[in-house]
């Protein structure tokens, strides 16, 4: 059996953890240290950078021995322009290829983060929606789920049209440590639909991140946690 990074804690049962896999991650690290990794650390579920999955047969190769292994697989579409009308056709052709290839889909789209997103903010969010609402539908189709990130403070006045239309939404809780925070944000909120992304950059060591995991679940109740990134884990004391 793998030795469990939260064997310390004793919530360790009730916790699941995630971490997000980018591109750069295969080109830097073999495959083999890669599920070591997520075996070391009992991470269960795996946020997998489309590209590489789609361009790489060794990427597809790994994903379905991972698959294999009991951990959950979500391909992330992460392009802010897909809230475009005029992209759908391209986003429903990957949707049903990740679908079809039995994978969930995590979009980390980030509509926020357009150069524009300021001036325009109702109108993207309107199309974000929509998107939302079309990939939902899809997913359904396929019997499949939907997960969404979304920052701590830019989707407030859509964030119950954004549970409605996902099966579960990613907290971004990057660059400040304040559990109350955090708390006061998803309390109102189905705490089953709930997962919190933290960024390995933002602490100091793996003790002080696991530490910080521990403090939220003991707050909040939250389960699940997706860590940003593999590599930048990888690299905590």
């Amino acid at each position: 059996m793998a030795f469990s990074c939260f064997s310390s804690f004793s919530l360790a049962n009730n916790l699941n953890i995630g971490v997000y896999i980018w591109s750069n991650c295969f080109k830097k690290l073999k495959s083999s240290e890669i599920t070591n990794f997520i075996e070391t650390k009992d991470i269960e579920r795996i946020e997998l950078s489309y590209k590489p999955y789609s361009e790489e047969q060794s990427v597809r190769d790994w994903t379905k021995k991972i698959t294999d292994r009991g951990k959950e697989v979500e391909i992330i579409l992460s392009e802010p322009s897909y809230i475009f009308p005029e992209k759908w056709p391209e986003v429903r052709n990957r949707l049903i290829d990740i679908f079809e290839s039995g994978h969930n889909v995590h979009f980390d789209i980030e509509p926020h983060i357009l150069p524009d997103f300021k001036e325009n903010k109702v109108k993207y969010l309107e199309l974000f929606l929509n998107l939302l609402q079309k990939t939902n539908f899809i997913a359904k189709q396929y019997k499949k789920k939907l997960s969404v990130a979304i920052s701590i403070s830019h989707y407030k006045s859509v964030i119950n049209e954004i549970f409605n239309n996902s099966d579960l939404v990613v907290f971004m809780a990057y660059g400040f440590k304040n559990v109350k925070r955090i708390n006061r944000i998803i309390d109102s909120h189905e705490k089953e639909k709930v997962a919190i992304a933290l960024r390995a950059k933002d602490f100091e060591n793996e003790k002080e991140l696991l530490e910080y995991i521990h403090e939220i679940n003991n707050l909040t109740s939250i389960r699940i946690f997706i860590i940003q990134n593999l590599r930048q884990w990888k690299e905590l004391r």
